[in-house]
């Protein structure tokens, strides 16, 4: 791992603002899309944004959860703060197929760690596939140009 451009506790702290807002809001999930924000968080840093990639801020977990490219993720062990676990690769079978999407897998790792009533998400295309994939979730919110959450 590349030293951190901030201390542990700096990413910690980030955390705690995001989780009491998040617990205002009623939210258990936040998905991040948006790669400045995703460093903010996670300290991640990888010419990755070329395909979809997020970070999940579950509201109850020590760390939050990056998932890219199978390829990239060896950035993020390098340059992410989170345990090994929690640096997660799409298949490489998801990247430019029209017969799946990378978010399609993502909506399915969400959904197996028992995440998903109350998420909120930017929009935007990977998050309207994201939706797509999760078609139990109720819809509370409705999506908001991207400065709002969208609930789920």
């Amino acid at each position: 791992m590349i030293e951190l451009p901030f201390a542990r506790d700096e990413y910690q702290q980030r955390l705690r603002k995001i989780r009491t807002e998040m617990a205002k809001r009623g939210l258990e999930l936040l998905v991040v899309n948006d790669v400045a924000n995703q460093h903010y968080i996670t300290g991640y840093d990888g010419w990755s944004f070329y395909t979809p990639q997020v970070v999940l801020v579950p509201i109850e977990e020590v760390e939050p959860v990056w998932i890219g490219r199978a390829m990239d993720a060896a950035g993020g062990l390098l340059t992410a703060w989170m345990k090994p676990e929690n640096v997660v690769g799409f298949p490489e079978d998801h990247v430019q197929r029209v017969d799946r999407h990378p978010m399609d897998w993502i909506a399915n790792w969400i959904v197996s760690k028992g995440w998903g009533s109350s998420i909120s998400a930017s929009n935007s295309k990977p998050t309207i596939s994201l939706r797509k994939g999760m078609p139990g979730l109720s819809r509370d919110c409705p999506m908001r140009n991207g400065t709002m959450p969208t609930c789920w």
